[in-house]
């Protein structure tokens, strides 16, 4: 069979796949702060403005995720990889373009309908996977997003240091239409569930169950979720994937903003950004295929454990950080941590849903990630209003602790 013998390869395209996507994503959106004070949003307000050119845009991709879930059970994997690829290089040559923070509104909403390839990838990471190296693969290819995540902001923040904000538009846009090119040409369709049950010396799936089969039974997405809402355990792993998310995104709108105010000047802010970003993402990167190894060997619900206790611990710190160097330093032992809650979430999911359900299962996860991504923007605009952007630290770091508590006790559980 062709896909036992090239799972490894298509998971390393999968990886590159991801590290294009997630570079250009955050060649921009760490930065939409200092776009939006470009495009003419003043600035004591543009905490609150942030929030909402944040969420807007996950909360489209969370209404969009379970349909395109479907559609990827239904239509095949690899061409829905595609739509989200050619949708978001569309969008982000458009952002190129806006001159408004109202523009820069409307260019998130068409963002939301372009959503999808990273879970999409992680979908297909899980179809190639072996039963046996599911954590090993789904590691690797989130490995590949935090690589992503470690370039994005450091060519962002240079561009944007250089030419201007606009211009990383059109480079993350023109990075996306190669990429469009490279997977279309380079991937695999995934295999069958059928052709997984052989490869991994499964029974043959039941084309009866809800679940089941694609094209011999039918269900809407109503179905589909109720589904999901059926199966306890995959309710606790969307609600995680929430969770993390929307601590994610507490933060990230107010970095650079909290960068600007640890340095005392908007001079060279962009640039130094987008180290700080860096430094989390590169750790990030050293450490996620070894979480994703570490889960598999000692259990998903124990790497949780670890992965926000850790993050908590480090994310509290940052409150105290008397400088951009030791802020800096933080993040970096922020990312070793938090980057594990990835993998380990993502393996618990493709464990928890049936073979033939696993793209809607994704998609659900989608729809949670978008969730957290929602909430957590508009939770730290008005925080950061209120009481401004540092306490936001402590707020985050606390829920993060609390996060790893409840995972020790599902440890004993999967135990």
């Amino acid at each position: 069979m062709k896909q036992r013998n090239s799972w490894r390869k298509n998971v390393y395209i999968l990886a590159v796949c991801n590290s294009f996507t997630a570079a250009s994503y955050t060649m921009i959106v760490p930065f939409l702060p200092l776009y939006l004070m470009e495009l003419g949003a003043d600035e004591s307000d543009v905490a609150v403005y942030s929030g909402f050119v944040y969420a807007v845009t996950f909360l489209i991709a969370a209404i969009m995720a379970p349909f395109w879930g479907k559609l990827a059970d239904a239509r095949g994997k690899k061409i829905m990889g595609m739509r989200a690829v050619v949708m978001l290089a569309i969008t982000y040559l458009v952002g190129g373009f806006v001159s408004s923070p109202e523009g820069l509104f409307g260019m998130r909403i068409i963002q939301g309908f372009a959503n999808g390839f990273m879970p999409m990838a992680m979908t297909m990471g899980s179809c190639f996977s072996p039963q046996k190296e599911i954590g090993y693969g789904l590691g690797i290819i989130h490995s590949g997003v935090i690589f992503g995540s470690v370039v994005g902001p450091l060519i962002g923040g240079l561009v944007s240091h250089l030419v201007g904000m606009r211009n990383s538009f059109y480079v993350a846009g023109g990075a996306l239409v190669f990429l469009s090119f490279l997977y279309w040409f380079l991937m695999d369709e995934p295999p069958t569930a059928e052709e997984r049950a052989v490869r991994d010396g499964e029974p043959l799936p039941n084309p009866e169950d809800l679940q089941g089969k694609t094209g011999t039974k039918k269900t809407g997405i109503i179905e589909d979720i109720t589904y999901a809402f059926g199966n306890k355990r995959l309710m606790a792993i969307l609600f995680i994937i929430f969770s993390t998310n929307l601590a994610n995104y507490t933060l990230q709108p107010v970095i650079a903003l909290h960068v600007g105010t640890l340095l005392g000047s908007k001079e060279d802010v962009s640039l130094i950004s987008g180290f700080v970003f860096g430094l989390g993402g590169l750790s990030g990167a050293i450490a996620a295929a070894n979480w994703g190894k570490f889960g598999q060997r000692r259990g998903f619900f124990r790497a949780l454990a670890y992965a926000f206790g850790g993050a908590g611990i480090f994310t509290v710190a940052q409150f105290f950080a008397p400088d951009v160097y030791v802020f800096g330093a933080l993040q970096f032992l922020f990312g070793l941590f938090f980057m594990g809650a990835n993998p380990a979430s993502a393996s618990l999911l493709a464990q928890s849903a049936p073979a033939e359900f696993q793209g809607r299962a994704f998609g659900l996860s989608s729809t949670a990630n978008q969730l957290g991504g929602m909430v957590g923007p508009l939770l730290a605009g008005f925080v950061a209003v209120g009481v401004g952007v540092a306490p936001l630290f402590i707020f985050t770091g606390t829920a993060l602790l609390l996060y790893g508590a409840v995972m020790w006790h599902y440890r004993e559980k999967e135990q």
